[in-house]
């Protein structure tokens, strides 16, 4: 058992990629600010994960939040959750990597192929040989790292602000309502106030206690005010990276938007700013430049090392053990050897991510189209007693499969965020013409038809937002349809117990499963010795399933 605050730094440190030093910074420069909004809902979604999630998680005795979908459901909806999970953490990291590669090649001029090898196997070979108990204290050492990476930048920048403005746009010309007070309620706009506030609901969810990298860590605590501790430690812990992301996007934003090094031709992506600024203002400086860069390696292994090791785990629990007779004996060299081929393909799976476009708009966009599904199938787990195998798991495809649609529409259209102002006016030598020229040849993404359907235009924030309300709602609705409703099976175990109550007494839960919560209050708080007919249920239940 690990306490509260390893596990907390180790959680956020799984979670804040090197994308989020690249990315983020680069996408607050490139669209604004408007997703700093996101950084508000963590902190609103505690209440749910503390007192709602945490609880049923850690009382099971559970590995894995996929063994919990097959105690809830069954192995097949376990199964789909499983690969659906080991696809978007595959995403992640390898854009991580890729992330963490570029800023090489664009500072130390190292082949690109190279700095993929170097950090993906590297974050690799430490998870394979070191567990979990390795990667949480690694990621507590990667913790300062990562923190001063951004915090060096923006130190170097306010010092020459200060200093010369030769090259800086007045901040008086900034407009900061266009950058982060857009308040628009229209659903097709891009990033406003609203669509990242309530848009990422799905993704804070399932990032604060949901997601197997954090839930692993969860359900290493040592009590459940301990797990409890380690969600509300971490979503403030996340803040402080964000946030210094966010000053990163802004300092990048005071710094070039009168000398744009995308329009000069100094850069061929916006993904390359940060490490662009490194190479041009910070190689010079002693020390500076590899302060930064450990920050952004350190974030990337950290990232493959967590995301490895939860796979490896859920592929042993969920998979493996139900499927290969004897597995138990050599649990140490499967899941060894399962770390090591995951960790190769996601290191070959980062050299191709240059094709996949912006680094944070690829992120985000694998993100919401796959967690609002998965975050609203938990849901219904938790919440609706009554909703059987039937209606989860025709809820969640559906939520699945147009989801994608979704994505690959937003996609295939080439909408694109509108980007920020940005001019050569205040480059130190005169760049006016060069400046016209490169305006002129930016191809300008083809108008949307207005008579388009509206769902097919929505945001990728809302059309995530409503997915989860549109999985629970088609649960329910199939699940009644089924007449799986009337099912005697008792999850009250499984449940949240003021669901059941509520449940109970609306008449859709038989009398005896509100009078199991009432009388067994070692359910609420196990303990070692705690031994009642709520353990023998959850044995009978883990048989059944297997």
């Amino acid at each position: 058992m690990l306490k509260s605050l390893p596990l907390a730094a180790s959680s956020v440190v799984s979670i804040f990629s090197s994308t989020g030093l690249i990315g983020l910074p680069a996408h607050f420069y490139a669209y604004g600010w408007h997703l700093a909004w996101t950084y508000v809902t963590p902190l609103l979604c505690i209440p749910l994960a503390t007192h709602v999630f945490a609880p049923v998680l850690y009382r099971l005795r559970i590995t894995s939040v996929f063994e919990y979908i097959r105690l809830r459901f069954n192995g097949t909806i376990s199964l789909t959750a499983c690969v659906i999970y080991i696809f978007l953490t595959l995403s992640v990291g390898a854009l991580s990597v890729f992330a963490a590669s570029l800023a090489l090649l664009t500072v130390l001029d190292i082949p690109l192929v190279w700095c993929n090898v170097f950090i993906g196997m590297s974050g690799t070979l430490y998870t394979a040989l070191g567990g979990l108990r390795g990667v949480v204290w690694a990621d507590c050492l990667q913790f300062f790292l990562i923190l001063v990476a951004p915090v060096t930048v923006v130190a170097k920048i306010a010092t020459d602000s200060w200093s010369t403005n030769s090259s800086i746009e007045p901040l008086n010309h900034l407009d900061i309502e266009k950058y982060i007070a857009n308040y628009s309620f229209g659903f097709t706009h891009g990033e406003t106030v609203w669509s990242c506030l309530l848009g990422s609901t799905a993704m804070s969810i399932y990032r604060i206690c949901l997601d197997q990298m954090v839930a692993q860590r969860l359900l290493a605590s040592r009590t459940l005010k301990e797990a409890q501790r380690t969600i509300c430690t971490g979503a403030l812990l996340i803040n402080v990276f964000y946030v210094a992301a966010l000053l990163l996007g802004v300092a990048m934003t005071i710094w070039f938007r009168g000398c744009d090094p995308s329009l000069s031709g100094a850069i061929s992506s916006t993904d390359q700013i940060m490490p662009y600024y490194v190479k041009t203002y910070l190689i010079h400086v002693p020390g500076f430049s590899g302060l930064f860069l450990s920050g952004v390696v350190s974030a990337a292994t950290s990232t493959v090392s967590s995301i490895i090791n939860s796979q490896a785990a859920i592929l042993y629990v969920d998979v493996i053990v139900h499927r290969c007779q004897n597995a138990e004996k050599y649990v140490r060299w499967i899941t060894r050897g399962t770390a090591l081929a995951l960790g190769i393909s996601m290191t070959v799976y980062s050299m191709f991510c240059a094709q996949m476009g912006s680094l944070s708009r690829s992120l985000l966009l694998v993100y919401n189209s796959l967690t609002a599904p998965f975050v609203g199938l938990c849901l219904i787990g938790v919440l609706f007693p009554f909703v059987r195998a039937k209606g989860a798991g025709v809820a969640t495809f559906t939520a699945v499969a147009f989801q994608l649609f979704h994505i690959a529409t937003i996609i295939k259209s080439g909408r694109k965020l509108p980007r920020m102002d940005t001019s050569l006016d205040y480059c130190p030598h005169n760049h006016s013409a060069i400046s016209w020229t490169l305006n002129t040849s930016i191809p300008i993404p083809p108008a949307e038809p207005d008579d388009s359907f509206l769902l097919s235009r929505m945001s990728y924030l809302w059309g995530s937002f409503f997915a989860i309300f549109a999985t629970i709602l088609l649960g329910v609705i199939v699940s009644a349809a089924t007449g799986e409703i009337k099912s005697s099976e008792d999850n009250s175990l499984l449940c949240w117990d003021y669901a059941v109550r509520f449940w109970e007494k609306a008449g859709l839960l038989p009398r005896q499963q509100l009078q199991k919560v009432t009388e067994a209050p070692c359910r609420r708080n196990v303990t070692a010795n705690c031994a009642t007919d709520d353990e023998a249920l959850l044995t009978r239940k883990k048989e059944t399933v297997v």
